[in-house]
């Protein structure tokens, strides 16, 4: 019943922290879910929040992985793959080993295991947040889907570097070719799990909606809702990773969202509100427990080490510095590949008709090395660290890495807020300012429309096009009755 208690009343803050929001847009979501989890901490009412790792792994952090993967698009991620891998999977190992051998360096007393810990903890990045902090900004080419992939993909290898080194933490010992073959088989395990699964869901979710004409979209939903927990808990059950598997099945269950344009836009449309809400609750509920936990982190820092705290400040910055050096010389190194992901010819053959001028490579270097905010996944994973290591004995280090995890999320939103928006140019104004999302989906089909009418007069057998026409007429019904 406590637990349960404390659930609501973080989930109260969380509605709360959007009415402020909507009163007060200039502050980001996040800093106001992190204040009142402070809030909820000061004030003289009993939380009891006993928090529990794979509860909160299966809970939390899996049905958001699933659904970053059913959002993203697959064309842009085949197109940016080369810098998508190297931001995702290169830098992530990089930052595990390069940075964790430095917090090391810089702090001796931690174990290894512990430090390649919080360096792999710090390397998930969120999308999200920077989509939200450079909302009227223009980002370089190609920038957002390659944050966007980086930020789905380096989750996951972000959370299997960092099982590996809680591993080596908890038992004491430690080799690099188990570790290495670990990391190999529970990812193709994962993928294989994630495959399978999501195919199979996809089909049947499918065939129910377009071949049988199943109506009931309230038991179709519930079947998406349920994949991402069915597909972890297989996946872990066989030892292979959870994470990773979610990731591929949501990657899947996002051609079920394409195929849906051709089943009921009512259905997909319920999906896509249901699915935000619940992405929305869970990513406000993570930063409402960091506000709520930081409080009693810092507290008892003081009591059990106080001359420690400056000590934490201090590596909190060198680490901070140490991740934003590594990003920006891996983006600075790699520059063509990332602004230019195919060759510098076919760049300038699909791009004739643009005013973009290049970004110097030190300016794009500066831009997405700004926009590795850290976020949900990295709380999250923070927050799954071993209360008791080797031999049963307490892991005394853990409120130091809880503690500098916590700032350095902190550090990369604040950073991120001033500086973003005062090195990225101003959009141009769009023909949706002032719509409602309701009026741009409208807008949208109508210009679809538009355009396939257009193809079907160039077209001799125009009966080729007269079932997507149909198709979007009736979406269009659907949108202009929902609007009124």
């Amino acid at each position: 019943m406590a637990l349960l208690e404390a659930f609501l009343i973080f989930i109260f803050a969380v509605i709360i922290s959007s009415v402020i929001n909507n009163r007060f847009p200039q502050i980001p979501t996040a800093f106001i879910q992190i204040a009142l989890g402070v809030v909820i901490f000061i004030i003289p009412i009993q939380v009891d929040f006993q928090f529990n790792s794979e509860v909160f792994m299966f809970a939390v952090i899996a049905p958001l992985l699933f659904v970053e993967g059913t959002h993203v698009s697959r064309t842009k991620l085949l197109e940016y793959r080369k810098p998508i891998l190297l931001m995702s999977m290169a830098l992530v190992f990089a930052t595990v080993v390069g940075v964790g051998y430095f917090i090391h360096w810089i702090w001796p007393a931690l174990p290894m295991p512990a430090a390649f810990a919080i360096a792999a903890i710090l390397c998930p990045t969120d999308a999200v947040a920077v989509s939200a902090i450079t909302r009227g900004k223009l980002l370089p080419k190609g920038s957002m889907t390659i944050l966007e992939g980086e930020s789905l993909l380096n989750d996951a290898a972000g959370i299997i570097s960092f099982k590996i080194a809680v591993t080596a933490l908890v038992t004491g010992t430690f080799s690099l070719f188990q570790a290495i073959e670990q990391f190999i088989i529970s990812t193709i395990l994962g993928v294989l799990i994630g495959a399978i699964i999501g195919f199979v869901v996809v089909r049947i979710r499918i065939d129910l909606t377009a071949n049988k004409g199943l109506k009931d979209n309230n038991t179709l939903t519930f079947i998406q809702l349920l994949t991402p927990f069915v597909v972890y808990f297989l996946a872990e059950e066989v030892h292979a990773s959870g994470i990773i598997a979610v990731v591929i099945a949501g990657l899947i269950h996002g051609l079920e969202r394409d195929r849906l344009i051709r089943a009921q836009t009512e259905l997909q449309m319920n999906y896509h509100q249901i699915w935000n809400t619940f992405s929305y609750a869970l990513n406000g509920f993570v930063f409402v427990v960091l506000g709520f936990m930081i409080p009693t982190v810092v507290i008892d820092i003081f009591q059990t080490e106080p001359d420690n705290f400056s000590f934490l400040i201090v590596i909190t910055i060198l680490i901070a510095i140490a991740i934003y050096a590594c990003r920006f010389v891996w983006v600075y190194f790699w520059y063509k590949d990332f602004y230019f992901p195919k060759n510098i010819q076919s760049y300038l053959d699909e791009e004739h008709d643009s005013h973009e001028t290049p970004p110097s490579r030190v300016r794009y270097a500066f831009i997405m090395t700004m926009c590795g905010i850290h976020g949900t996944i990295s709380l999250s994973m923070a927050l799954t660290l071993p209360f008791i290591i080797t031999q049963g004995q307490a892991f005394e280090y853990r409120n130091d890495l809880l503690f500098i995890a916590s700032f350095m999320v902190l550090i990369s939103l604040i950073l991120a807020q001033i500086v973003l928006p005062l090195i990225t140019p101003s959009a141009e104004d769009t023909t949706f300012k002032g719509m409602t999302y309701q009026s741009a989906k409208i807008f949208i089909v109508q210009k679809v429309i538009q355009h396939f009418k257009n193809e079907s007069k160039k077209d001799k057998n125009d009966t080729n096009y007269r079932p997507v026409l149909n198709q979007y007429y009736g979406e269009l019904l659907f949108l202009l009755n929902s609007e009124t």
